[in-house]
């Protein structure tokens, strides 16, 4: 859509598709102003404003505009100066863009979802890419290992966490990064530097490409399993000595 305003943001001139796109007949848009139908017309009249007094030659911006109906649609407008029989005036284009910008407002929506799920989980959550450079660690993890996210997110995983390499758990990262999902069971760790010790098991898988499939990192699900562990070893220790005590009576 098309139309040519003036320093006041009126409409001179328009075109049919720009009153199409707003929903009004081409003489009622010779009444209205951006601010008539422009959500955010500061922005639209600053950027007029920019344009006829030289500022810039040209510039563009995204904003919503309400129709007649006052439906919201998402628009890019680019303003350029012009001169003509109104004098100085300013040509402004618009281009609906509402299907690209819902989907990224849909996008940033689960995005942080995914986020505040990954934050109150209980269990340790981490993700690297396939370089094997951790991308996610979340406060289950820091709890669990007692490694805060500072000190592991963007570092390799096996240089920020050399034990889990010494425990065999780069088998699973590697098999994730092929595409495939493994547990690893009841992994006793120790902490080098601070002694923290505990069970682990290890959910891992692959992190796909929603477009094409393709590999793109590897996911692991940290469950801290030491106080089944230690009731356990309590269990079986308890079970032994009963056992000793009816063999030696």
């Amino acid at each position: 859509g098309i139309a040519l305003v003036d320093a006041q943001c009126r409409i001179q001139n328009a075109n049919r598709t720009f009153c199409r796109m707003l929903g009004y007949e081409e003489q009622e848009t010779l009444s209205l102003r951006i601010q008539d139908f422009a959500q955010d017309s500061t922005s639209c009249a600053n950027l007029v404003q920019q344009v006829l007094d030289g500022v810039v030659p040209s510039a563009k911006i995204e904003g919503l505009f309400n129709r007649k109906n006052q439906e919201s649609f998402w628009v890019q407008i680019t303003a350029s100066a012009a001169s003509g029989e109104h004098g100085r005036s300013c040509v402004i284009v618009i281009e609906d863009i509402s299907e690209r910008k819902w989907a990224e407002v849909e996008i940033q929506t689960e995005k942080q979802l995914l986020e505040r799920l990954i934050n109150s989980s209980v269990d340790g959550i981490l993700a690297f890419d396939r370089d094997e450079f951790f991308t996610v660690w979340n406060p289950g993890m820091e709890k669990i290992f007692g490694i805060s996210a500072r000190d592991s997110l963007g570092r390799s995983a096996f240089q920020a966490c050399p034990f889990l390499k010494e425990l065999g758990e780069d088998v699973n990262f590697a098999a994730a990064l092929r595409g495939e999902k493994i547990i690893s069971r009841d992994k006793e760790y120790t902490i080098p530097g601070t002694n923290r010790r505990g069970y682990f098991e290890g959910y891992y898988g692959p992190m796909l490409n929603t477009r094409n499939g393709e590999v793109i990192g590897g996911l692991a699900i940290i469950r801290d399993v030491t106080e089944r562990k230690l009731a356990e070893e309590a269990k079986r220790a308890s079970e032994n000595r009963y056992q000793e005590l009816f063999e030696n009576a």
